[in-house]
């Protein structure tokens, strides 16, 4: 479903919400930390916004700071380019983003423990869009299986699909799904973002039923 202007701009002061574009809307260059910001004032923004899929993560490392860049488009420190590059060019540019712990802020996702009425307030939040059904595109272990288990409680008809997360922690499980692709060692041989890229690439050419 793509986004009417009022709805954009119910997003735009949003603490965790946000949209999956980096640098310009057409995605036309790779997101490096050249062109890592949003584009907000974009013109031709509102083609590219949907809500056929709504990407999430667990938390927020820290929150956001007044007049800051918003949530998933931070620094290069974050690996918040990785991210952008591995959507570029995919179904999923232009996607919403969000959290699912809005409520807690630390780096150490192993101090995030999401209650049950989070799943709850993420669906308030994505049909608060207009989003009937989106896919949840799930970055990271922890986030997936909740929101998963309550999905499925829930009756949720949406499809929810797991992503390794971008964070430069997770080198060793993005580079043990690479292996699985193209064999043992083989992600010795490229960078941290082409791993990465492929990885998510795969899984979404694989899982994912969404042309645009």
């Amino acid at each position: 479903m793509t986004i009417s202007s009022h709805l954009y701009k119910k997003s735009r002061d949003s603490e965790h919400g946000t949209w999956a574009v980096w640098g310009d809307p057409s995605g036309s260059l790779p997101i490096s930390g050249d062109n890592l910001h949003f584009p907000a004032d974009d013109e031709s923004l509102l083609d590219v916004l949907h809500t056929d899929v709504v990407v999430v993560a667990l938390n927020r490392g820290s929150k956001r700071e007044i007049d800051g860049p918003p949530n998933f488009h931070t620094s290069v420190k974050s690996n918040d380019h990785l991210l952008g590059e591995a959507l570029r060019g995919t179904p999923v540019w232009g996607a919403y983003m969000t959290d699912l712990a809005k409520d807690i802020f630390d780096p150490d996702a192993t101090k995030a423990i999401p209650k049950s009425s989070d799943f709850d307030a993420l669906l308030e939040e994505v049909r608060g869009l207009g989003a009937t059904n989106p896919t949840f595109l799930v970055l990271g272990k922890q986030a997936h299986q909740l929101i998963q288990q309550l999905a499925a409680e829930r009756k949720y008809p949406g499809k929810v699909i797991l992503l390794p997360h971008y964070s430069g922690a997770n080198n060793g499980n993005i580079s043990r799904y690479y292996n699985e692709i193209f064999g043992p060692d083989s992600a010795r041989s490229v960078s941290n973002i082409e791993r990465y890229k492929t990885v998510v690439k795969s899984i979404l050419d694989e899982q994912l039923q969404l042309s645009r």
